[in-house]
């Protein structure tokens, strides 16, 4: 470990102590339903809670459990993965996205009607903000959730292998790869900057042009389009411009 490491990780375990955070990654202020991780958390521990969560909500629909995770600023481990069911919210807790870094987070939409079928018009009631995802992502939801203060590097797909997807919200964001929204409706897009294709996507707060273009036989050209970009003032305007 460099001295840099050794300082970093001397004031991770400064902060934990401050806010009180316990064996358990619990808080007394938050309570039981608070989960806040740190870079020198052992990853195996971390991983374990957050596939208990993803366990717990993946189908949990009309259940009252509900959770949030909070990871404090710093790179985490590769072999962390995130996956967002209902009631949850993942939070990075730094200035910007990037002070907060993961490999990998994803939404998939296997559990209505099998494995195979990968309907998200029922995945509700989540969202992720602030955070840096050094990946592709898989966002398969639909309405009443968001995605907003988030820098992708890779792609993001807002639906699981093309089934079904209707609606959600995207902000304030960078994405490096293409948008790919696949069934995608009633979906609003803000404040961002990305290229993708969409299908009735509503866009607001944008530069640049709105091109009709076919992408796929299943949907009519007059209803496709490509967007070249979409950039407007936001606090990510020193990565926008």
């Amino acid at each position: 470990m460099s001295e840099e490491q050794k300082v970093q990780r001397e004031q991770q375990m400064a902060v934990l102590t401050k806010i009180g955070r316990g064996e358990d990654f619990h808080t007394e202020m938050f309570g039981e339903n608070v989960y806040v991780f740190s870079p020198v958390d052992d990853a195996a521990q971390v991983q374990g809670i957050l596939d208990r969560l993803w366990s717990a909500q993946e189908k949990n629909q009309f259940g009252w459990e509900r959770c949030c995770v909070y990871f404090l600023p710093g790179e985490y481990d590769k072999d962390i993965s995130v996956k967002v069911g209902y009631y949850m919210q993942v939070s990075g807790l730094g200035y910007l996205p990037d002070d907060t870094q993961i490999k990998t987070l994803n939404c998939d939409a296997r559990w209505l009607g099998g494995n195979d079928n990968h309907n998200a018009t029922c995945n509700f009631w989540r969202g992720v903000e602030n955070l840096r995802v050094n990946s592709t992502v898989m966002w398969a939801v639909s309405q009443a959730t968001f995605m907003r203060r988030m820098h992708i590097t890779g792609l993001l797909y807002l639906h699981d292998n093309n089934g079904w997807a209707s609606g959600g919200f995207l902000s304030d964001s960078l994405i490096g790869g293409m948008v790919d929204s696949g069934s995608q409706q009633q979906y609003i897009k803000r404040s961002k900057r990305f290229q993708a294709h969409a299908f009735r996507p509503h866009i607001a707060n944008r530069k640049g042009k709105l091109k009709k273009r076919q992408q796929h036989k299943s949907i009519p050209s007059s209803k496709l389009y490509f967007l070249d970009y979409t950039v407007c003032d936001s606090f990510y305007q020193a990565l926008l411009c």
